[in-house]
């Protein structure tokens, strides 16, 4: 987040809407070759959390519009070893940038990973809710939400890592806390049942 950045963020909050100011923050890592580079008059590739040492990932901070398309890249952070504290740090300094500069942040969404479970849960003062008083203006709120993508590939991974032969997957009803099971042998009934059919009932994609 150098000066210049944070500049442009500035100018384009006064370009926006009001209603498009309103946005979510966006948190994922993205997985990069420890490497070092020298370019431009400056050494790239070190992990800012751990000095004298090469990141090996690379936290991004991500602003996206609720009523509109408009999306931007706000922050990069390359790292090693990423903990929820240091995690939370950033995520505060983004956090007061994007107010400062005009934007207003109802909501953080990530994935459903360790460190950013344990830093929603240190917003939270220790257990994790689904909102907490907002950090830079305690007369909001400041939801958390997890990318329902990875929740669905988690509940897949599950799944199919069951051992029983049929692959039964075991999870309670959330209307009486009931058991209900779920057989991967119906799923392939199912396609095995549809492959050959022009209309399917379960077209897989």
């Amino acid at each position: 987040m150098d000066n210049e950045h944070v500049h442009y963020l500035q100018e384009k909050a006064q370009v926006l809407q009001p209603h498009e100011r309103h946005v979510m923050l966006l948190l994922d890592e993205i997985y990069v070759n420890p490497k070092t580079t020298f370019k431009g008059g400056s050494i790239s590739g070190s992990a800012i959390n751990s000095p004298g040492e090469e990141a090996t990932t690379v936290q991004t901070f991500m602003i996206c519009s609720l009523l509109s398309a408009n999306k931007e890249v706000v922050a990069m952070v390359p790292v090693k070893s990423l903990t929820a504290e240091y995690l939370k740090t950033c995520t505060l300094k983004v956090l007061g940038m994007l107010e400062k500069v005009g934007f207003n942040v109802f909501c953080l969404l990530s994935d459903n990973n360790r460190v950013n479970r344990n830093m929603f849960a240190e917003l939270c003062g220790g257990t994790l809710t689904p909102y907490t008083a907002h950090p830079v203006d305690s007369s909001k709120k400041l939801f958390f939400l997890f990318d329902f993508v990875h929740l669905l590939k988690c509940v897949r991974n599950n799944w199919l890592g069951q051992s029983d032969c049929d692959c039964t997957f075991v999870f309670p009803d959330i209307s009486d806390g009931s058991l209900c099971r779920a057989s991967l042998s119906h799923v392939r009934s199912m396609y095995a049942a549809e492959k050959d059919c022009f209309i399917k009932e379960a077209p897989a994609q």
